[in-house]
């Protein structure tokens, strides 16, 4: 009986196969294995395109991700709205200055077109212009500015009653105006009367003075009517108004 070699088959030629024999046989297994491997994970070369409605789906998938993003808080821009209220531009506004001759005018020409309808008058009736102003009561003299009108009686608004005559609404067209009445001061006398108005640091002097027109004979009459109606007298209007 033969005995078996201990070194395993022997090789066909009846010798045993050779250390690099061996070794060229593993390293052609890898190599093999290597290349099924790539085929696999490569696209088939002759695959087709998408179709016309697989590229549709896509485009409309890849809207639908925009939409998202958009209602996910970002505008069609792609940028973020502002969180919360927009807080108010710390920087200082342009200050608009009145030139200093223009000054004084102002504080009366705001006054001048309500004071106009009050009395039945055009705005452009008044006379403007920069007045010294006295305010006996305080005993003071001010830079300021003059409103005047004088003409007869028949060119103002009469209403009826106390209320309706021209001093009267006069005095309302201020009031409405948002001037108050200083009550301790103005004055009444004959033939004329005076009212002080005061809103913030602004001074002004209602005045109305009334007589009997210069070819009216007075004689033995009050000289202060001459016995004629209110509206057949002339009239002096004046508001003067200033800075405190």
């Amino acid at each position: 009986m033969s005995k078996r070699s201990p070194i395993g088959p022997r090789h066909p030629a009846g010798r045993a196969a050779s250390g690099p024999a061996v070794a060229l046989a593993a390293l052609s297994s890898l190599l093999l294995l290597a290349g099924v491997a790539c085929r696999a994970e490569a696209p088939a070369a002759d695959s087709a395109p998408p179709s016309g409605s697989e590229a549709a789906r896509e485009i409309d998938g890849a809207a639908a991700g925009a939409d998202a993003v958009v209602e996910e808080g970002h505008d069609a821009a792609g940028q973020a709205p502002a969180a919360g209220p927009l807080l108010e531009d710390p920087t200082p506004r342009p200050v608009t200055r009145v030139p200093a001759g223009e000054r004084p005018l102002e504080l009366c020409r705001d006054l001048q077109g309500p004071l106009a309808s009050a009395l039945g008058l055009e705005p452009a009736a008044f006379e403007l212009r920069p007045a010294d102003v006295t305010f006996p009561e305080w005993g003071n003299q001010l830079d300021g500015c003059r409103l005047s009108w004088e003409g007869p009686g028949q060119a103002l608004r009469w209403g009826e009653g106390a209320s309706g005559l021209p001093g009267a609404r006069a005095m309302r067209a201020l009031s409405e105006n948002y001037m108050e009445e200083d009550k301790a001061a103005g004055e009444d006398r004959p033939g004329a009367f005076s009212r002080v108005y005061l809103r913030g640091l602004r001074l002004c002097r209602l005045e109305f003075a009334f007589e009997p027109p210069p070819d009216q004979d007075c004689t033995g009459k009050d000289p202060v009517t001459c016995g004629l109606g209110p509206a057949q007298l002339d009239y002096r209007i004046a508001l003067s108004c200033a800075d405190s």
